[in-house]
């Protein structure tokens, strides 16, 4: 979300507004926001992802200043692989506090992209098939071009699609391949995983959690 960040021009604000994102998802929407489950229920140390066949949540929250940044996916795994022949839900929710002086041409922008503005507060909350995406990428011209402008930071404010595209991408590769970063804790049956992750660039803290329905 750095490129949403800077197009907003989101640098300094009240902390008071940051507690408000936690709680600020409608009803209808499902709560990604939150931990996944407590991870201090883990005790066994791994450096690898290992998935029993069954219905998986991965889920990433990003705190950021005053900036709350969640991504959740839901797939299928059979024979110990991800299924990516069926749907594969892609959920974001983003809340972040806007300065004065914003113009207002640009609140509307965000606003035509799916951003709620409230007050001082921008939030965003969508759903889609990860799966659709992976094939509009391989057939849809325009998409295409509006992931390469994406990928070269030539978007204005970025496409909640397009990001979702090229998120759920990086996320699947990852775990696809099922690299953890040292300190990753899991449980004795395996059906959970957790690790902390701290951008030394911006010192922005990512919480992964991972865990078998």
């Amino acid at each position: 979300m750095k490129k949403t960040l800077k197009v907003l021009g989101l640098l300094v604000v009240a902390a008071a507004l940051f507690a408000g994102c936690k709680n600020n998802a409608d009803d209808e929407q499902k709560n990604i926001q939150d931990a996944l489950f407590d991870p201090t229920e883990l005790t066994v140390d791994t450096r690898t992802l290992e998935f029993s066949d069954g219905n998986w949540v991965f889920r990433f929250i990003e705190e950021e200043d005053d900036v709350l940044n969640s991504k959740q996916m839901e797939f299928k795994v059979s024979n110990n692989q991800i299924v990516t022949t069926e749907s594969i839900t892609y959920i974001t929710y983003e809340c972040m506090p806007i300065p004065e002086g914003t113009p207002e041409e640009m609140k509307e922008a965000a606003k035509e992209l799916g951003y709620k503005i409230d007050g001082n507060t921008a939030t965003l909350y969508k759903e889609y098939d990860y799966v659709e995406l992976v094939r509009k990428s391989q057939t849809d011209a325009d998409f295409q071009a509006k992931v390469r402008a994406y990928e070269n930071d030539e978007m204005e404010i970025p496409d909640p699609e397009v990001e979702a595209y090229y998120y759920g991408t990086m996320f699947m590769v990852e775990l696809s391949f099922g690299s953890m970063p040292a300190g990753t804790k899991t449980n004795s049956d395996k059906t959970k995983y957790y690790c902390l992750r701290t951008n030394s660039h911006d010192n922005s803290t990512s919480k992964i959690y991972i865990a078998k329905q």
